[in-house]
């Protein structure tokens, strides 16, 4: 029988997707993010989110970018759903017009040592639901050390770049987590 223990820790990341002109926003959003959630341990310079997908086309325009922002102090998971419900407030104030288009999209995720999961307000079959409309699902997969996108993972974490930041980011968490337990 296996008894259950403390929960594994992880990194807090944040995808941030906008206009190519709203440059300005992503990088307001970046900073406020930084002041409520702690330093950064690396961050993915805006690329291009267009030519990978047109998932957000219709909503957001043609001309997108994304950056990714990884947090240095590693999490609890449990209480990750209100992540996505802090990040669905955060870009509310940030809607447009009278139609309050959405000017940016904020994804909030986890990285662990075995995935990297994206949390999100759209059920689907391979998503979990946590609780209050939030659903979280494993993007990335790590298999034989490398994380490994899977069938439903999105364009933009699949790329070279993506993965290569991820693990990274990896690197970094497994060595937090070993000098953390030197110390106790």
């Amino acid at each position: 029988m296996a008894i259950p223990g403390p929960g594994p820790k992880g990194l807090l990341f944040y995808g941030l997707t906008a206009p190519r002109h709203e440059l300005s926003l992503i990088e307001e959003v970046s900073k406020k993010l930084q002041r409520h959630r702690g330093e950064l341990l690396a961050e993915l310079e805006p690329f291009s989110f267009s030519d990978l997908t047109d998932y957000y086309a219709k909503e957001m325009g043609a001309d997108l970018i994304k950056k990714f922002l990884l947090f240095r102090r590693p999490i609890d998971l449990e209480n990750t759903a209100d992540l996505k419900k802090d990040s669905n407030e955060q870009e509310r104030l940030y809607l447009s017009g009278t139609d309050k288009t959405r000017r940016i999209n904020i994804d909030p995720g986890v990285l662990t040592l075995f995935n990297f999961c994206l949390l999100t307000a759209k059920g689907f079959s391979h998503r979990i639901y946590l609780g209050e409309g939030i659903y979280i699902e494993v993007t990335l997969r790590a298999i034989k050390g490398k994380l490994r996108p899977l069938e439903w993972t999105y364009p933009d974490y699949k790329t070279k770049n993506s993965i290569n930041f991820l693990e990274f980011g990896r690197q970094q968490l497994k060595q937090i987590i070993v000098s953390q337990k030197s110390v106790k």
